[in-house]
């Protein structure tokens, strides 16, 4: 057991403040954006809050495990032992999302009939893919989530790991693709081996009545114990809400509790590990506090970066670039059937590709079971940004110090 997780200073993995803004951040961006619905539809907030996150967040969110894996001692050790698995499976993974990609140019030209080959296009199939493994993606990171929280909480029963594990899969991997369903959005082309959605509303009621009742069995179970944590019911009820807000506001969800969020948080993850790896033992605030807002600058760079190259008129096919209306469409949808030109084709195959690669390196750094993101993730993960006694004593001494020269 790691001393700095065995003995946590409280259950919140930075402060209240600090939790707020990065990791329970559904709970303010909701609020925000019905405060900017309920003004207009077409409120400059709207229009520059979603930009904005898609412009500063969606890049850097993709390589922020990339960058924090081998940033680690300890585990870029371990990769290098075992390059098969994390060196030579991203590298395939990569290489075969844009051989996909590529080949989708002409398989279904030439390859099979056209009544067979629309249904095993690579374009297609790269779609198929990502919804099912980003829709586990998203459910896994709700899980770990719920796992800092829960050391943080020194609740370490199987029992209630396991309850996270299902009630995770229950809303995300299940619920929720129901709560696309009904509202005709994000499957994409599974659509034409579905039944039409039904046009009354018994359905998406459904989906929020079981969601909602599971979120109040789970909160009330989980303030009920001894090791209860504010940050846990707070997260849980995130993840809660989100099948019920997507029988009502496709977009709504995917900016405030889904797409945005999910950004935040991983950016938020990364940022202090990075700075826990990038800082001397004997740093505290201010130093380690404004590192962290540093590394995320450089994320937010390189998210612009990537957005430029990535979000290219070339690969959308909107002849321009996406801003606002990257959370009210289909993005992904759109690259797969966009890329019917070679440059179109290989940015597809890229995006698709670099996004699983993504997905492999989360996995591979939240692995606390791990020896190696044990001694080198988790002890900079759960290490403080800031020292607050030391900074209260800092701040005492600098009054009496100018109260000093004063007299």
């Amino acid at each position: 057991m790691i001393p700095v997780i065995s003995d946590p200073r409280s259950s919140w993995l930075e402060s209240p403040r600090w939790d707020f803004v990065w990791i329970l951040n559904g709970l303010w961006l909701l609020p925000l954006i019905l405060l900017s619905l309920a003004v207009g539809q077409s409120s400059f907030f709207l229009w520059a809050s979603s930009g904005a996150m898609l412009l500063t967040l969606w890049g850097g969110h993709i390589l922020s495990p990339i960058v924090t894996a081998w940033s680690s001692a300890p585990l870029r050790q371990s990769m290098m032992t075992h390059p098969t698995k994390y060196l030579w499976m991203p590298l395939l993974v990569l290489v075969a999302s844009v051989l996909a990609a590529m080949l989708g140019l002409h398989w279904s030209k030439t390859w099979l009939p056209s009544s067979i080959g629309q249904h095993f296009d690579f374009h297609i199939l790269l779609v198929y893919t990502f919804l099912v493994w980003n829709t586990w993606h998203f459910c896994g990171q709700h899980f770990g989530v719920l796992s800092i929280y829960r050391i943080r909480a020194q609740e370490f029963s199987a029992q209630v790991r396991r309850l996270d594990r299902w009630f995770c899969v229950v809303q995300i991997c299940v619920l929720l693709p129901i709560a696309w369903y009904t509202q005709s959005q994000r499957l994409g082309p599974l659509f034409q081996y579905l039944p039409v959605p039904p046009s009354g509303a018994t359905l998406a009621r459904t989906v929020a009545l079981v969601s909602g009742l599971l979120s109040v069995a789970v909160l009330v179970a989980e303030s009920q114990r001894n090791t209860r944590s504010w940050p846990r019911l707070a997260y849980l009820l995130t993840i809660g809400l989100q099948p019920v807000l997507a029988t009502v506001s496709y977009p709504l969800f995917n900016m405030a509790l889904f797409t945005a969020s999910h950004w935040i948080i991983a950016l938020a993850l990364s940022g202090r590990i990075l700075t826990g790896l990038s800082s001397r033992a004997q740093v505290r605030h201010p130093r380690r506090w404004w590192r962290f807002h540093g590394i995320m600058a450089a994320f937010a760079a390189a998210s612009v970066c990537m957005y430029a190259v990535f979000w290219h008129p070339w690969l959308i096919g909107e002849g321009k670039y996406l801003f606002t209306e990257a959370f009210l469409r289909e993005p992904v949808i759109a690259v797969a059937h966009a890329s019917a030109t070679l440059p179109g084709a290989l940015l597809a195959g890229l995006y698709f590709g670099i996004t699983f690669v993504h997905f492999l390196y989360d996995r591979y750094v939240y692995a606390f079971r791990r020896p190696a993101i044990r001694e080198g993730i988790a002890p900079h993960l759960f290490a403080p940004l800031l020292d607050k006694p030391r900074r209260r004593r800092t701040a005492l001494s600098n009054q009496r110090e100018r109260a000093s020269a004063i007299h």
